[in-house]
């Protein structure tokens, strides 16, 4: 009984990036009386089904000059839905369920994520869900390109692009980085697209909130 009353408290909930849900003075972009659509293809067409949101919850240690801990969670509200007439597919996704130090990040490690942002610099979004094949960089660098205050950041963000410069760009914020190495190959989320330069013109890889470095505050949230 008690798992499955775990398992209704996961159901309803959003993983995204703190940026998509506050300011920079940490002030609400969103809320109720806002709505979030799921199984979308094509954002600009009526598709989806339509949940009202309850409230969204920025990681309580986002700092935004720095980007770090740029990780949040959307609570909507499942027994609201509105159904368009092209719904779409909706599943749910696994969090990385292996702890910090339990969880093999290399360079090189194949990840995947999606979005409908831009796709060149200073262009325009995408009218349908793209994904990009990419490589983790090497963590240790990673950790020292992006190190800010101290170790505000250590072990807090992955790193990846991929040798065509595919990336992340602006708009994918939120989204989400997916690998499926582990051995039940299930696709599991171990990073949110959180910031970048210049999409793919520069060779530096888009930044990444790592999962597994804020799990407790996700367990305790749900």
């Amino acid at each position: 009984a008690a798992s499955d009353v775990y398992k209704r408290q996961r159901e309803g909930w959003i993983l995204t990036a703190a940026h998509c849900v506050v300011d920079k003075d940490k002030k609400p972009l969103i809320g109720k009386g806002h709505r979030i659509r799921l199984g979308v293809h094509n954002p600009g067409d009526e598709e989806g089904i339509s949940y009202p949101i309850l409230r969204a919850i920025p990681h309580p240690t986002y700092h935004e000059p720095s980007r770090a801990y740029d990780i949040a969670l959307i609570q909507i509200d499942t027994r609201a839905a509105s159904r368009s007439d092209y719904p779409g597919m909706i599943a749910r996704i696994r969090l990385d369920p292996l702890p910090l130090e339990k969880r093999p990040i290399r360079g090189g490690m194949p990840v995947y994520t999606f979005g409908w942002g831009l796709e060149t610099v200073g262009g325009q979004a995408s009218d349908v869900l793209k994904g990009a094949k990419m490589q983790i960089e090497d963590p240790a660098a990673c950790t020292a390109r992006t190190r800010f205050r101290g170790d505000l950041l250590q072990d807090a963000l992955l790193c990846a692009s991929a040798a065509d410069r595919q990336q992340a760009c602006d708009g994918d914020s939120g989204g989400p980085l997916v690998t499926y190495g582990d051995a039940d190959k299930i696709p599991t989320v171990i990073g949110v697209v959180s910031a970048g330069t210049d999409c793919g013109t520069t060779g530096v890889p888009t930044r990444y909130t790592r999962v597994a470095k804020v799990r407790g505050w996700i367990e305790d949230v749900l």
